[in-house]
This record gives C-alpha cells, structure tokens and sequence, in this order.
C-alpha cells in the first residue's frame, strides 16, 4: 500500500513538474522550434565543419550558426526595411485619397468591361465611398497591427537570441537529445529511428521542395514588378510567395489580377508581357525546381500538404506551414510502423 501511494505521488508531482515546465518554455517555442528545423537542415554540413574545425563542435557549432545568421537572418532584416518602407507609402497612398480615386476609376473600367459581357444588373454598382469604407477597415487593421510591431521590438530580439542560442545547441548537442528521445521513447529503438528519421526527411522536405521554391517565385515576381514599373515590387513579391504556398496555382493569385490591373493603366501588351513573365515563372520553379529538390523528400499526395498548411496556418499562426507538414508525415509515418508495432506485441 505504502509503495502504491509512493509510485502516486511521483506520477502526480511528475505531471504537474511537466506541465509547469511547459508553461515556462510556451514563450519561447516559436524561437526553439525554429532554431530545431534550422539545426536539422544544416545538420549535414556541421558534421563536415568538424573535421576543418580541428575536431572541435563548439567552433563548427558556432560557425554553422554564424553562417545561417548571415544567410537567412540578415537577408530578412533588409527585406523587412524595404518591406516597412514599401507598406508605409502603400498606405499613405490610399489614405491620402489618391489610391481611392484610382482603385475607383480601375473599378469603373472593370464594371463597363462585365456589363457588356453579363446580363443586365448583374454586376452591382460600386462608389467612391463603399470603396472607401472598404479601405478605412482596411487601414485601421493595418494600423494597430504595424503599432503591434514596433512595440514588440524587445521581445523578438529576446526570440531572436533564443532562436540562434538553441541552433548552436541543437547542431551541437544534437545527437545527444536524439539518444534521449529513443531511451525515453517506450517504442522500440528501430521504430524511434524511423520515426526521427522521416521527421527530418519532412523538415528537409518542406523547408527545400516548399517554402525555397515559394521564396524563389516570389524573388522572380518582385523583378517582374520593377521590370514593368509596377509599385511595391517587395510588398507584392511577398504575397506571392506566401499564395505560392500553394503549388501550381498559388502565385497566380497574384499574377491575374495584376495582369488586370495592367491592361487597364498600361494597356494590353504591359498585360501580356506581365503574365508570360509569371506564367514563366510559375512553370519553371513548379514544373522544374520543386521536383529536383523533392526527389529526395516526402511522399505524400500534395493536396494533403495543402490541407496540412492551411490546417497549421489557422492553428499555429506563421509556423503552420511547416508544423503542419511534419505532423501530416508523421502520421503517416506512424501508420507505416503500426502493423509492425501490433505485431511485437502480440
């Protein structure tokens, strides 16, 4: 009886020991998860830093770390600058009443272009002032959440410092948390393996095959934004490689209607040549560029991934595009291992 009140209050003081440590890691997830995906992908180029690092893994750590700071981290902050500055004089334009006027006389142009196509009071009548309590909300949004920003500046560079102390740490000590994983894990050590195995593969998979590609269409459509003279080259590629999330069809919701917004400011050839040069963009990273990097990546059906980053968008915010993913492969993952879990322990 003794020992069974004993073993009670260790599970009891155990779980509530958990859940404590859970609430004082929560604000610190997205930087550690972050820091997890990014440790997993240059994993490979660690292990060959070690050797030229004179076998030291603090230097090769420190070093992988530095480079990643300076690839992505640093890129990032000079987009965010422009992006800043872009979204900014986006703003004034149609809060000043310019962009009001123009959206109007581009709506205008749109209405005379349906009427003649679609029967009679089909298409309903827009004025200048529906539009322009459309933009109110719109601006009123945007406002509080650009104040939301700025005064959440420490706090990312609390993140941020988290973010790249937990990726020395992971490429370091990586082995180690993988060896506890499995001796924690009550599964068997070959199922463990496979397990964190096709989570890298996922990590890779999305990281490579999704969200590079989707970074490369969006790279490509900013420069066809200042080829054909368009405003917020940066604001706009950034919308369309968030839509290119979306294989196949994704940029083009970006690329439609700004071959649209062409044919009525610019004319029909600005149009055309617009939309052949994101159509060509869209072939080639989709049909060309995201196979070779998936050849080595996960095997699900797209439309699956789909669902998995829309489904990890509305419940983890930004991160669900890859949390998604990686839960989906691990479920199937886990239903490849099953039949033989059953069968060990029958």
């Amino acid at each position: 009886m003794q020992n069974k009140l004993q073993i009670n209050f260790f599970y009891v003081l155990l779980i509530g020991v958990a859940i404590l440590l859970l609430f004082i890691f929560l604000p610190f997830f997205q930087s550690l998860f972050l820091g997890a995906m990014l440790s997993i992908i240059s994993y490979p180029f660690y292990l060959k830093m070690v050797k030229p690092c004179f076998g030291s893994k603090n230097l090769a750590a420190g070093i992988t770390t530095a480079l990643l700071f300076f690839i992505i981290i640093i890129p990032v902050g000079i987009l965010l600058y422009f992006l800043i500055g872009e979204g900014r004089d986006f703003y004034n334009y149609f809060a000043n009443g310019g962009g009001s006027v123009a959206l109007m006389d581009y709506v205008g142009r749109g209405q005379i272009l349906l009427n003649r196509i679609l029967p009679d009071n089909l298409v309903p009548e827009t004025t200048l002032g529906d539009i322009q309590n459309y933009l109110n909300s719109i601006y009123g949004w945007a406002g509080s959440h650009f104040t939301s920003i700025f005064s959440n500046a420490i706090s990312f560079l609390i993140n941020l410092f988290i973010f790249l102390l937990s990726v020395f740490f992971f490429l370091r000590d990586g082995k180690k948390f993988k060896d506890l994983l499995v001796k924690l894990s009550p599964l068997n050590n070959a199922h463990d393996e496979k397990l964190l195995h096709t989570m890298a593969l996922s990590v890779r998979s999305v990281v490579k095959g999704s969200l590079f590609v989707s970074i490369v269409q969006g790279l490509l459509t900013s420069i066809g934004f200042w080829i054909f003279g368009l405003q917020s080259p940066v604001l706009w590629g950034l919308i369309t490689m968030v839509a290119a999330l979306l294989p196949g069809i994704g940029a083009f919701f970006v690329i439609i209607p700004t071959a649209i917004y062409l044919y009525f400011s610019a004319g029909i050839w600005f149009a055309v040549g617009f939309f052949l040069w994101g159509s060509m963009v869209v072939i080639v990273t989709d049909n060309f560029l995201r196979p070779l990097l998936l050849e080595r990546g996960i095997k699900i059906h797209p439309f699956l991934i789909l669902l998995s980053v829309f489904g990890g968008f509305g419940l983890f915010g930004a991160l669900g595009f890859l949390i998604g993913p990686i839960i989906l492969s691990l479920f199937f993952a886990l239903m490849e291992i099953h039949p033989e879990v059953i069968s060990v322990n029958k």
